[in-house]
């Protein structure tokens, strides 16, 4: 049974009850009852009184089975969970003493003429949502920890329950809707020829700004392996830095093919690759990289382009760092220093210059250091959030979302762009249409969520009981 769009807010009335453990015989199991004057509506059912302050007691539960005892959580609205009465019951776990517990309740509350039946899917986090005692945000993390299959995913539901997609999307609106005014102002004063709030071809670059910080969140990558919540490491260097054999060494077996002519990596390849027992990531080799390079080949452009993304993407840059070529070392622009980690490569060399002892040095060749780069990454990635865990706590509704609203965005900035006169509106309301309807998109996540068919669509994904 799941919680409909129909039922989504008129089920939020009476009381429900639920088993809030796992089925099955254990030794102890839990009943959970949330609604309006549950003290008054399950008198019959227990031995003593529920007392008026918040407690923990042990009591005993009259059943057609016998009495039964139990031990009474009694949290009073409104400082519960739901923010409604609530009650938990730890019992004996017998399938057939549950059954009866659950029936006394139900049975108890009908003596009182209260309605009270069982709870269906969602439906005590969607109390605690209508009663304001729970975010949309956090709501849904509930679900994602439910739901997760590993510690990974778990702690990607962790990362959404942070509400940082809440906080970005709120700053996109809010700086959405100051531009929209400026640009409601021009039509408000259309016939004043010397105002102009903001100009076609000022407003154009800030929108683009604005689309930018959502690309990455409407990545398509956000449904496909991010969702196990992989971590990503990426090796830097210059070209011929000995990365593609580092790469193949790191992999245990050939993969990209290595050689001494510079360039001979163009693309960016990666594998998964154990680490340690309990550290899997993904590992990107790319193109050898400079910040002096500069190339009118269209390809080698790409690469470093691709080069580009893999490091602001990696969780962790491997900069590696020829030992034959240490005079020109440079570090990745951009990526911040906690998620570097230097190496010397090619130390077989015989005219392997001195390295400071800090330094790992590693031979693809003879196989030096490859295990101990192994560990120094695994040890690296325990302690640094996994990017990968971000984008995977972006659920689909939020990805969708955040899509629609980077497309109106550029949408947006096309329009300002495409008007006859750069430095005054003459089509002012075909752009306001569009950040309104950006803005409206990201209301969902910034706040201000008011369809019943989502929110039912949401709260069908809980188990029974929470």
């Amino acid at each position: 049974m799941e919680l409909d769009s129909n039922a989504s807010r008129s089920s939020a009335s009476g009381i429900v009850i639920a088993r809030g453990s796992a089925p099955g015989r254990g030794t102890r199991a839990l009943l959970r009852a949330s609604g309006p004057s549950l003290a008054h509506a399950f008198r019959h059912a227990f031995l003593r009184a529920l007392p008026s302050k918040r407690c923990h007691a042990p009591n005993r539960l009259e059943t057609s089975v016998g009495t039964v005892p139990c031990l009474v959580l009694w949290m009073p609205a409104p400082a519960s969970f739901t923010g409604e009465d609530c009650l938990e019951a730890l019992l004996p776990s017998n399938p057939a003493l549950l059954d009866a517990a659950l029936d006394a309740l139900l049975a108890s509350a009908a003596k009182e003429s209260c309605v009270a039946r069982q709870a269906v899917a969602g439906e005590f986090a969607m109390r605690a949502f209508l009663n304001g005692r729970l975010a949309l945000a956090a709501a849904e993390a509930l679900a994602a920890a439910i739901a997760a299959a590993d510690d990974a995913e778990l702690a990607a539901s962790r990362m959404l329950a942070s509400g940082a997609l809440a906080l970005e999307a709120t700053a996109v609106v809010d700086e959405t809707t100051n531009l929209l005014a400026l640009v409601e102002a021009g039509i408000d004063f259309s016939d004043v020829e010397d105002v102009t709030a903001i100009a076609p071809e000022d407003l154009a670059p800030h929108l683009r700004a604005l689309s930018a910080r959502l690309q990455s969140l409407a990545s398509p990558r956000v449904g496909e392996d991010r969702a196990r919540a992989l971590s990503r490491v990426a090796l830097f260097g210059r070209p011929n830095a000995g990365k593609s054999s580092l790469f193949n060494a790191l992999l245990g077996h050939e993969r990209t093919v290595t050689a001494e002519e510079v360039g001979t990596t163009r693309d960016a390849i990666t594998e998964r690759v154990v680490f340690a027992k309990d550290v899997t990531a993904e590992l990107t080799d790319v193109a050898g990289y400079t910040q002096l390079a500069s190339s009118d080949d269209r390809i080698t452009t790409l690469a470093r382009a691709r080069a580009l993304e893999a490091m602001r993407d990696a969780d962790l840059v491997v900069a590696c760092h020829a030992v034959d070529d240490l005079d020109a070392i440079e570090s990745p622009a951009g990526v911040d220093a906690s998620r570097v980690l230097s190496i010397a490569t090619k130390c077989d060399r015989r005219e392997a210059q001195w390295i400071d002892s800090d330094i790992l040095r590693t031979s693809a060749v003879r196989g030096d250091g490859i295990d101990a780069l192994k560990t120094r990454i695994a040890h690296r990635l325990r302690r640094l959030p996994s990017r990968g865990a971000a984008l995977s706590a972006v659920l689909p509704r939020q990805a969708a979302a955040v899509a629609e609203a980077h497309a109106l965005l550029l949408e947006a900035a096309f329009a300002a762009e495409a008007e006859p006169n750069a430095r005054r509106w003459i089509r002012p309301e075909e752009t306001a249409a569009l950040l309104r309807a950006a803005i409206e998109a990201l209301r969902p996540i910034a706040g201000g969520l008011d369809s019943d068919e989502v929110l039912g669509r949401i709260f069908a994904r809980f188990c029974i009981g929470k």
